[in-house]
């Protein structure tokens, strides 16, 4: 079994849920499409993290994997803008991602693109 413990059964449900919130755990069922994504992860992960626990339903015994909270909240937890760029691209002066413009607020002198028209062959003129 890896690095998963396992523990005594619960008798139902709700002592599934009280050890968990006791406990500050979360859990998963067998045959949902999380449990075999994080029985993947229990295999790997350091010995105690996981709990493989069976417990009785009114269907019959079935298995939950319990887990940290903070595991599964450190994975909804996103980096901020600042945090994505690598090193290199920090050491080399290069952003980690495009620059943000707004459409609506001019780039450039106004003046000075009136000045080009007027300079140009055709003339401002045409354009105003």
């Amino acid at each position: 079994m890896g690095s998963v413990t396992s523990r005594e059964p619960f008798a139902n449900q709700k002592a599934l849920q009280d050890y968990a919130d006791a406990h500050d755990l979360a859990y998963v069922w067998e045959g949902m499409s999380a449990f075999a994504k994080r029985w993947r992860v229990a295999q790997l992960a350091q010995p105690g993290t996981y709990e493989l626990t069976e417990v009785i339903t009114k269907r019959g015994v079935t298995r939950a994997l319990l887990f940290p909270k903070a595991i599964l909240s450190a994975e909804f937890v996103r980096p901020h803008p600042h945090e994505l760029g690598s090193e290199a691209s920090q050491v080399l002066g290069i952003p980690a991602w495009p620059a943000l413009l707004d459409m609506h607020i001019a780039t450039f002198d106004p003046p000075e693109i009136l000045q080009a028209l007027a300079e140009c062959s055709i003339g401002h003129s045409d354009f105003l």
